[in-house]
């Protein structure tokens, strides 16, 4: 009787707890086929979508609703960017970004920005992520060349500027800055063979090496002591990781120079980051050409990579520092591990001997990217890395593509936690709009899940290769030496490059 079922409820604890469990499980039954229908019928309701890489997270567009908010926000950006506002304007295009992340038009005048305020590298990854989106883009190609005339690229700019005069042959800003470059002498390919040729034969460049490869004597007094002659010898090297990025690729020779002189700037800059910072003139030039290294490595060999995040790493974790060359080193390495998150390379099913570079197996540069992200916050949350990492533009998109690549390849997972514990970045992360399309994502084109990522890692453990990420640590280096949160700050703004005087706004 139901006054009988009433005394068992209140008498019998247990018979609670296995009514409670069986509703449950009853639930979750029902959840998961209700879930498996949802899969197989269409909907109605506005589709999720993910950020920048439809290709291995398939989604849709963004709602009319993501669209309209993302181009308010441009527009702002664009009335702070003639303002003269660079780092306000940078914040409504990057929050724009995180609605819209296929609008090319953000990164495009974001670039804009960053040239306005004298950050050429970080110009450049808005500037390719812009052409990326849109090859036909004219304005991007203008954007790109002008951060690859800002870091004397010379080659590279004419022909980003050929490109864009290829889809806009009237443009005038593009003839504009064509006629300039070619009235500008000097610089580029021909200082960097000048230093080559004539130069670096006089600087001792064979005894600065064997130094190098001696560690030990890396220390804060030979750094002092040899401030004169270090400086004359990093002028002349940082020339080469200034070089064309097609020269480079096309010339064998080059890329061993290259390769040569990321082992120099890095090996210096890890053993004795104090020093470098505070005693050298050219330390920026060391910190700013291994950000380009980082970024063009992967196309080298993959120890110009990892051995250039790993000096920027210990340059940006270093307590005694100076402060400017420690938070510039932390913004390149973010943009760089950015960039690397958003690279579809995939591990090779047959990986060489040399795979191990700074404690770092991986060779897929989105894996070794959660890899430093991890080392960056190894020995705690330094107070200049989580400003920098709450001001860094591209910080919700980053930390997306890091949750993906820990959740999809198993990736070195320990950076994402610490990303997300900073105030700022969370807020940004749950303050967000955008949607993963989680429930696609490694699936093919029948919606069943694809274990293609998965099969190749058991192969590679079945080949005695097991891929994982290296120790964390940032010590060591390579065995051969071929081979949108908080307010940002207001440095200094300068203009050395003159852009369009507004930027686009219903272009």
């Amino acid at each position: 009787s139901a006054i009988g079922w009433s005394w068992l409820w209140r008498r019998c604890p247990a018979l609670r707890s296995h009514w409670c469990a069986a509703r449950l499980l009853l639930r979750l039954m029902l959840a998961g086929w209700e879930e498996e229908a949802a899969r197989q019928t269409p909907q109605n309701t506005e589709p999720q979508r993910v950020l920048l890489a439809p290709a291995e997270y398939p989604g849709t567009a963004p709602g009319r609703a993501e669209v309209t908010r993302a181009e308010q926000l441009r527009q702002e950006g664009n009335a702070a960017y003639a303002d003269g506002r660079f780092e306000e304007a940078i914040w409504f295009y990057s929050n724009a970004a995180v609605l819209n992340p296929s609008d090319h038009l953000v990164y495009s005048n974001r670039s804009a920005c960053l040239l306005r305020m004298g950050r050429p590298v970080e110009a450049l990854d808005d500037a390719d992520l812009c052409v990326a989106l849109t090859p036909d883009f004219a304005r991007g190609f203008l954007r790109k060349g002008a951060a690859e005339q800002m870091l004397n690229r010379r080659v590279d700019a004419q022909a980003s500027y050929k490109r864009g005069l290829v889809h806009d042959s009237e443009s005038t800003a593009l003839l504009q800055a064509l006629r300039g470059l070619r009235a500008e002498s000097g610089g580029g390919l021909q200082a960097t063979l000048y230093h080559v040729l004539f130069v670096s034969p006089h600087l001792q460049m064979d005894r600065l090496f064997q130094v190098l490869e001696d560690p030990d004597r890396l220390t804060t007094t030979y750094v002092e002591e040899h401030k004169t002659e270090l400086d004359a010898q990093f002028a002349c090297l940082t020339q080469t990781l200034r070089v064309d990025l097609g020269l480079l690729l096309a010339s064998p020779v080059l890329r061993d120079a290259y390769d040569r002189v990321t082992f120099a700037c890095g090996q210096l800059l890890q053993w004795a980051p104090e020093a470098v910072s505070k005693h050298l003139a050219q330390a920026h030039r060391i910190v700013e050409g291994l950000g380009l290294a980082l970024r063009c490595g992967w196309s080298i060999h993959h120890g110009v990579a990892k051995f250039s995040a790993n000096a920027l790493t210990i340059l940006a974790t270093s307590e005694g520092a100076a402060d400017e060359l420690r938070r510039e080193a932390t913004r390149l390495l973010l943009g760089g591990l950015l960039r690397w998150l958003l690279d579809p390379t995939q591990e090779p099913e047959n990986p060489p001997d040399d795979r191990d570079v700074c404690g770092c197996t991986f060779l897929s540069p989105r894996l070794s990217a959660a890899t430093w992200l991890e080392r960056l916050f190894e020995h705690g949350t330094r107070r200049w890395v989580r400003e920098e990492c709450e001001r860094f533009p591209g910080m919700v998109l980053l930390a997306v593509h890091l949750c993906l690549v820990v959740r999809d390849e198993r990736a070195v997972p320990l950076g994402l936690p610490c990303l997300l514990r900073l105030p700022a970045v969370a807020r940004a992360a749950m303050e967000c709009e955008a949607v993963i399309d989680l429930a696609t994502c490694n699936r093919d084109a029948m919606g069943r899940r694809d274990g293609r990522r998965w099969l190749a890692r058991q192969r590679g453990k079945a080949g005695g290769g097991a891929i994982a990420g290296g120790s964390i640590g940032a010590g060591g280096g390579r065995s051969t030496s071929a081979g949108s949160g908080a307010t940002p700050p207001s440095p200094s703004i300068t203009s050395p490059v003159t852009p369009p005087e507004v930027a686009e706004g219903s272009s």
